[in-house]
């Protein structure tokens, strides 16, 4: 009688196990004889509970999408209202700054660009105004310091008290400097608050704040070369008048004028006209002539010195004679 192998009775467990794994997965290896099979406790092969898991998951996704496409919508209609705020107060801004420019006072609604331009041209027309402004107010300055150097000169020899330099008020010097300073509070408007501007500058992508960027890095590199070369005017100017003084005709006639007498003083000469003047002293008016002949100075000096004396000599006989 041939031989019997004893053989584990097949279990219902076993038969659906590998019927469910030929079924949805690859071949497994073949299980060793008289071994348990076992089963891993995170896979659920029933179908009540694969579908309602399924079902959970579903409703699940249903809410959260339902509460995104909600939030989405409240989002978007905040967003809508605030960008239709700064839209308006962008507007309302485009047409303030067109009102402050002449050649758009006659177009009712003129255009962005139109605006954007002639604000471009007007500022940099201003800029070049206030820069010669600046200019000539210091060539005046230094002129007028060189006729209160030479003025302060004769008064040292007159022995009257010296010209001081008036007083400047802080718009001098504002205008002196050629460039106007903003602070950051007058950039702002009444209403208005820093985060709207930040808000606004925000909305600028990348390339766009780089080309603004550099448009105003170019515009400030040709106003510093412009006032450097100014600059450098101003010293030549002033380099040019320290070495080319403005000298009186002959000053060093009138420092001497009393001590030099004339070779000849019978000899026919000219004799200029008596300059009238309020000074106290008369000899004062002819310090301050002019000589338009350096050779007759001498005996001009000697014509002064002469009338000097005589009208001193008058001043005492009129204050001794009787009332």
């Amino acid at each position: 009688m041939p031989a019997t192998e004893d053989h584990a009775p097949p279990s219902p467990s076993g038969s659906s196990s590998s019927d469910n794994s030929a079924s949805t997965g690859p071949p497994q290896t073949p299980v060793t004889p008289g071994l348990p099979l076992t089963m891993p406790t995170f896979m659920n092969f029933t179908g009540e509970d694969g579908v309602t898991s399924l079902g959970g998951a579903a409703g699940v996704k249903r809410t959260s999408k339902t509460t995104r496409r909600i939030n989405t919508a409240e989002r978007r209609a905040t967003h809508n209202a605030v960008e239709r705020q700064r839209r308006e107060t962008l507007n309302s801004r485009f047409l303030d700054l067109a009102a402050l420019l002449s050649n758009l006072h006659q177009i009712r609604r003129p255009s962005k660009s139109a605006i954007v331009n002639s604000s471009i041209a007007h500022l940099t027309a201003s800029r070049r105004h206030r820069a010669l402004a600046a200019q000539q107010l210091r060539a005046l300055k230094i002129e007028a310091d060189a006729l209160r150097r030479e003025v302060n000169e004769w008064r040292a020899r007159a022995g009257v008290a010296p010209a001081e330099e008036p007083p400047r008020s802080d718009a001098f010097g504002a205008v002196l400097r050629g460039e106007l300073e903003f602070e950051a509070g007058d950039m702002l408007e009444p209403g208005a608050e820093e985060g709207e501007e930040d808000a606004a500058e925000a909305q600028y992508t990348d390339e766009e704040y780089a080309l603004l960027r550099r448009q105003q890095l170019e515009r400030e590199h040709a106003h510093a070369e412009m006032l450097a070369r100014m600059q450098h005017q101003e010293q030549l100017l002033q380099q040019q008048q320290q070495q080319q003084p403005f000298v009186h005709p002959h000053p060093q006639y009138h420092a001497h004028a009393h001590a030099r007498q004339p070779a000849h003083p019978h000899a026919p000469y000219y004799t200029p006209e008596p300059v009238i003047a309020a000074f106290d002293d008369p000899a004062l008016a002819y310090e301050y002539e002019p000589h338009p002949h350096p050779e007759l100075s001498a005996r001009w000096a000697y014509e002064k010195q002469h009338m000097h004396a005589l009208q001193q000599q008058q001043q005492q006989q009129q204050q001794q004679a009787p009332w």
